[in-house]
């Protein structure tokens, strides 16, 4: 009688097939969302700190798909905090100009009507040619009285007849400032104090991440602590806005992407915000490529007939 051990019971061979597993990798980012995400960050250029914290953070996100592994990064490091059709306080619309602050206020301001509640659209902005003129064609739209101050007294003389008239949202457009200049923080200070109402910042969208990124911190300083993002509709680059969402206290409040009043300003979250960024629209040269190949069979057409 011959006897035989079979491989599979050599003491080696057992020792080796009851090992302990090996710990699994906890980065569960694999390479093409990696890749994705990376995509996204060269597209919109935010600040390289700001997207190596998302990056970092979608990293230990067990998800399959480059948004839902994006929005959850944003979820953990930006805050989202919607504006309320009925504010406890004042609403004072505050930044450089030229972002949008009044047709923001207009567009705020239609909201609330639509919603029902009374609505006072104040002006301090005396400064810009023709905003008077602007306010004005926007109110009459909308249906209420334009009011415009145009000193800080007058202004705090309006507030308290807005309230002692029962109006249940009051939003103030101030004039756009330099946040270098002394005297325009002084000014706008001063609006606030006098208003004490909620200073919330309207920032375009676009332009320098770093330079949005120094100028919101000044705003923040001045007591914002919300910002709402304008012109979405005429850039396509939006890394200033996760720059200013990164800045400090800013949350997201809303974005705007339309000059018309009649076109709200929308709420984001993690997953739209994430959409957004994820998007990359086409550039104005494909666009116009794809609109001349989309003519083109129909010049044709026309030549033939």
């Amino acid at each position: 009688v011959t006897a035989a051990v079979e491989d599979d019971q050599n003491p080696q061979n057992t020792q080796a097939a009851t090992k302990s597993p090996q710990p699994q990798n906890t980065n569960h980012l694999n390479d093409s969302i990696n890749a994705e995400i990376n995509a996204i960050f060269t597209h919109h250029r935010p600040p390289v700190d700001v997207a190596s914290q998302i990056l970092k953070a979608a990293s230990t996100v067990d998800a399959d798909d480059s948004v839902m592994s994006l929005a959850v990064a944003l979820d953990s490091i930006i805050h989202f905090v919607p504006l309320d059709n009925t504010p406890i306080r004042p609403i004072i619309l505050v930044g450089l100009a030229g972002a949008g602050k009044t047709v923001t206020a207009a567009k705020l301001a239609a909201d609330a009507i639509l919603s029902g509640y009374s609505t006072a659209l104040l002006s301090t902005d005396t400064l810009k040619a023709g905003a008077d003129a602007q306010i004005t064609s926007y109110t009459a739209i909308l249906k209420i009285d334009a009011v415009i101050a145009q000193n800080p007294k007058m202004l705090e003389a309006a507030i308290k007849q807005c309230k002692a008239a029962g109006n249940q949202v009051i939003i103030v457009d101030t004039p756009g400032i330099n946040p270098y200049d002394s005297e325009d923080i002084a000014l706008l200070q001063t609006i606030i104090s006098t208003v004490d109402g909620e200073p919330v910042l309207v920032a375009p969208a676009g332009g320098d991440s770093e330079e949005a990124r120094e100028i919101s911190t000044l705003f923040a300083d001045l007591g914002c602590r919300r910002f709402i993002a304008t012109k979405l509709d005429t850039v396509r680059r939006y890394g200033s806005v996760l720059s200013i969402a990164k800045a400090g206290p800013l949350a997201i409040a809303g974005v705007g992407a339309s000059p018309y009043i009649g076109d709200r300003i929308e709420s984001l979250n993690p997953v739209s915000l994430a959409r957004l960024l994820a998007a990359q629209p086409k550039t104005a040269a494909t666009q116009k490529s794809a609109s001349h190949s989309q003519k083109s069979p129909a010049s044709k057409s026309q030549v033939s007939a």
